[in-house]
């Protein structure tokens, strides 16, 4: 059995940028997850 890694990186980033925003603003207890769809994303730069 092997995992994958999925944090929205294979979508558009419309996509990306909406997962992080939505975890935000839905789940304040998410903080290390968006920093990982921003991180893997490709949104840190934003």
């Amino acid at each position: 059995m092997q995992g994958k890694w999925k944090v929205s990186q294979n979508r558009p980033i419309a996509d990306r940028s909406g997962v992080a925003e939505g975890l935000e603003s839905e789940d304040p207890n998410s903080p290390d997850m968006v920093r990982l769809v921003r991180s893997y994303g490709g949104l840190d730069d934003r």
